[in-house]
C-alpha cells in the first residue's frame, strides 16, 4: 500500500508538468499575437505564475489537510518549474539572437542593419510574469536556488532591455557613431547586481538583529544558503569589467553623451559593483570573488583618473595617448594601494588564520597588486611604441606629453619598488626593471627622429 502511494505521489507531479506544457503549447498555437516563440514564452510564464500561486496556497494549508494537499503542492511546484524553465529557455534563445547581432556590430564597428532594434513585445509580458513568480517563490520561503534563478532571469531581462537601444547611431556628418547600448547595458546589469546584493545583506542583517534581540543562549544564525549565487555574481563582475575595458578602449565615445559623463558613469558603476562584490565576502568567503571585486575597483580608479583629462583633442586617435597615460597613473596608484592594504590587513589574522573578510582579502590583494603592475607595464609599453604604429597620426612628442609619460612611468616604478620592498616578492623587482626599460624606450622614441620604417 505504501509503495503504491509513493509511486502515485511521484507520477502526479510528472503528469502535472507534462499536462501544463501541452496546454501551454496548444494555447500558443491557437492564439495569434506576436511570433510563436514569444507567444509560447508568455503563455508558459502565465501558467508558471498560476502554478506558483497554487503551490504556495497548498503549502500554507498542508499541515491541516494532509497527504492530498502535499501531493497537490508537489504537483504545482513541478508544473511551475517545468513551464518556467521552458519560458526561460525561449526567452534566453531570443536574447542570444539579439546579442549576437549586437556583438557583430561591436566587432565590425558599424551597423549591420538599417532598421532599429525591435522593442520588447509579448516577451516583455513573459519577463514580468516570470519575475513575479520568482518573487512569490522567495516570499513564500523558497530560498536556495530560487534566488539564483530569479537573479539570472532578471540579468537576462536587463540585457534584453538594453538590446532595444542601438549599438550605433547616425551622426550629423552622415556617418555613424556608437550608440548608448553599451552604457545602458552597463547600468542595468549593475543595478540588478547591486540590488540583489543589498537585498541579501539586509536579509542577513535582519536575521542577526533577530538573534541579538532574542534568546542569546541559542547559537548564532548560520549563513544563508544561496547555492549558485556567488558564482553568478563573479561571472557578472567579469562581464562588467569587460564592459568597462570596452569603454576605455573606445575612448568613452557615445552619441548624445559627453565623454566626461560616460567616464563618471563608468567609474561610479565599476566602483559600486566592485564594492558590492566585496560586501558579499562577509557571508561567502571566496578568493575569486574578491579578485573580481578588487579588479572592478581598480578599473574605477583608472576611469576616475581619465575623468580629469581635457576634452580636446576630440579625435580618438589623438586622444589615445592621453587615455594610456591616465590608465598608467591609475594602475600605478592601484598597485601601491592593494600592496599597502595587504600589509595593513595582517592585523586581521589570528595565528595565520583570517577572522574577518578583510583578512581573507590579503592574498587576493597581493595578486591584484601584481596584476595591476603587470597591466600598467603593458599600457606603458603600448604608450612607448604608439608613435611607431601605422595608426598613430603623430609623434606625440610635445614637452607636456613627454613629461606626463615620464611621470606615469616614474609613479609605476615607485609603486612596484615599494611593493617589492614591503612584500618581499621578486616578481615586483622584475616589474621594476621592465618599467625602467619602458621609460627609457619612451624617452628614446620621442626624442630620436626615427621613421616608422626604420623602427
Amino acid at each position: 500500500m505504501t509503495e503504491a502511494v509513493t509511486a502515485r505521489s511521484k507520477r502526479v507531479p510528472i503528469l502535472a508538468a507534462a499536462g501544463s506544457l501541452l496546454v501551454a503549447l496548444a494555447v500558443s498555437v491557437l492564439t495569434g499575437f506576436g511570433s510563436l516563440p514569444d507567444r509560447a514564452a508568455a503563455v508558459c510564464a502565465a501558467v508558471c505564475l498560476a502554478w506558483t500561486v497554487a503551490h504556495l496556497a497548498a503549502r500554507g494549508r498542508g499541515g491541516r489537510i494532509g497527504r492530498a494537499t502535499r501531493t497537490l503542492s508537489d504537483a504545482a511546484g513541478a508544473a511551475a518549474w517545468a513551464t518556467g524553465s521552458v519560458a526561460t529557455v525561449l526567452l534566453a534563445a531570443r536574447v542570444s539572437v539579439e546579442a549576437g547581432r549586437a556583438l557583430g556590430e561591436v566587432v565590425k564597428a558599424a551597423p549591420l542593419q538599417a532598421t532599429p532594434p525591435e522593442g520588447v513585445g509579448p516577451e516583455g509580458v513573459a519577463w514580468v510574469l516570470l519575475a513575479v513568480a520568482g518573487l512569490l517563490g522567495l516570499a513564500g520561503g523558497r530560498g536556495g536556488w530560487a534566488l539564483t534563478v530569479l537573479f539570472s532571469l532578471l540579468l537576462v531581462g536587463a540585457i534584453r532591455v538594453a538590446l532595444t537601444f542601438p549599438v550605433h547611431r547616425a551622426d550629423a556628418a552622415g556617418g555613424h557613431g556608437r550608440g548608448e547600448f553599451s552604457v545602458v547595458l552597463l547600468v542595468l546589469v549593475a543595478v540588478v547586481l547591486v540590488a540583489f546584493v543589498i537585498a541579501c545583506e539586509r536579509a542577513a542583517a535582519a536575521k542577526r538583529a533577530a538573534w541579538f534581540t532574542g534568546d542569546l543562549t541559542r547559537p548564532p544564525p548560520e549563513p544563508v544558503c544561496r547555492p549558485g549565487f556567488r558564482p553568478v555574481c563573479a561571472v557578472v563582475g567579469v562581464f562588467l569589467a569587460l564592459l568597462v575595458c570596452y569603454h576605455l578602449a573606445i575612448g568613452f565615445d557615445v552619441a548624445g553623451l559627453s565623454q566626461r559623463t560616460v567616464v563618471l558613469v563608468t567609474a561610479g558603476i565599476s566602483g559600486g559593483t566592485g564594492v558590492a562584490l566585496l560586501v558579499l565576502l562577509k557571508q561567502d568567503r571566496s578568493d575569486n570573488l574578491g579578485e573580481v571585486g578588487l579588479g572592478l575597483v581598480s578599473l574605477a580608479i583608472c576611469c576616475a583618473v581619465a575623468a580629469a583629462l581635457p576634452s580636446e583633442p576630440a579625435a580618438l586617435s589623438l586622444r589615445y595617448p592621453l587615455i594610456f597615460n591616465a590608465a598608467l597613473i591609475g594602475l600605478a596608484v592601484v598597485t601601491w594601494l592593494w600592496a599597502w592594504l595587504s600589509c595593513v590587513w595582517h592585523q586581521q589574522l589570528d595565528s595565520g588564520e583570517a577572522w574577518t573578510a578583510a583578512g581573507g582579502l590579503i592574498l587576493p590583494a597581493r595578486r591584484a597588486a601584481f596584476f595591476a603592475g603587470l597591466f600598467g607595464l603593458a599600457v606603458a609599453s603600448l604608450m612607448t611604441i604608439w608613435p611607431r604604429l601605422a595608426a598613430a597620426p603623430g609623434m606625440d612628442d610635445s614637452l607636456g606629453r613627454v613629461a606626463a609619460g615620464v611621470a606615469g612611468h616614474l609613479l609605476l616604478l615607485w609603486a612596484v619598488l615599494w611593493s617589492a620592498r614591503r612584500l618581499g616578492r621578486s616578481s615586483f623587482t622584475a616589474l621594476a626593471v621592465l618599467t625602467l626599460a619602458s621609460m627609457l624606450g619612451f624617452v628614446y622614441v620621442r626624442t630620436v627622429p626615427l621613421t616608422t620604417a626604420a623602427f
